[in-house]
């Protein structure tokens, strides 16, 4: 069993070391079981997930808890259906069985995007931005503030400075 999680570990970390020529992310860049790549392609297409689709993943989730793919479409699909709280919930939950999945870009991206949404997002998500990447979310929030239009601009702005107070002294 030992070897086993090994095994396991060492698949992730290559994976997340891998480049990634899909632009998917380093563990949604290669062969995908048939229910994640038909889900990630609707997750893609901005295509929101009936009832069904949305058991299947949970399925996948439930049966391979060690898979972070699985976890990783799960919030992507919530992203498509506009469940923000959800995504984050499982974005959580993916972190904290591996930080790895940090290194996908679209987890920093679709958080920050959940942070755009609301007020009500901003003290949730900010612990995640702040484990799993300090300072280093910055450009990405920049880049998301560059874009923004008032009155959402104006919660970025406050997640700048937050970055900016907590990690100035370091």
């Amino acid at each position: 069993e030992a070897e086993a999680d090994a095994e396991a570990e060492a698949d992730v970390e290559a994976r997340a070391d891998t480049p990634d020529p899909s632009g998917r992310g380093p563990f949604l860049g290669g062969a995908l079981p048939r229910e994640l790549e038909e889900a990630l392609g609707r997750a893609e297409a901005g295509e929101r997930f009936d009832e069904e689709q949305l058991r299947v993943l949970y399925g996948y989730a439930h049966h391979e808890p060690d898979d972070l793919r699985g976890h990783l479409v799960l919030a992507r699909a919530f992203m498509a259906n506009g469940w923000y709280t959800a995504a984050r919930e499982r974005y959580e939950h993916l972190l904290e069985l591996d930080e790895a999945a940090s290194r996908d870009p679209r987890v920093l991206t679709d958080l920050i995007e959940i942070i755009h949404r609301g007020d009500a997002q901003l003290d949730p998500t900010w612990p995640l931005l702040r484990r799993y990447w300090g300072a280093d979310a910055l450009p990405a929030v920049r880049a998301a503030r560059a874009e923004a239009t008032w009155p959402r601009s104006r919660i970025l702005d406050r997640l700048i400075r937050r970055i900016e107070l907590a990690f100035s002294a370091r």
